[in-house]
């Protein structure tokens, strides 16, 4: 699925499909998010590692409770 099957996936009933979209769309925007802000020097080396490392850990979580994370 991509943004733009969105509306046609919730009107068709598919809501769990578009919550799991949604959610590794969100996981994903705050790994680039992360990125950015190491890269403008707002976070710290050892403040970046340990949020990528808390998101990898997080990402290890959902996936062994859904599986769906796996594919992304």
């Amino acid at each position: 699925m991509d943004g733009s099957s969105v509306d046609e996936c919730h009107r068709g009933g598919r809501i769990a499909e578009v919550a799991a979209y949604c959610e590794a769309d969100v996981l994903a925007t705050y790994g680039v998010w992360l990125a950015y802000e190491r890269f403008r020097g707002a976070l710290t080396p050892a403040a970046f590692n340990l949020s990528e490392r808390s998101l990898f850990d997080f990402l290890q979580q959902r996936t062994s409770q859904t599986g769906h994370l796996a594919r992304h």
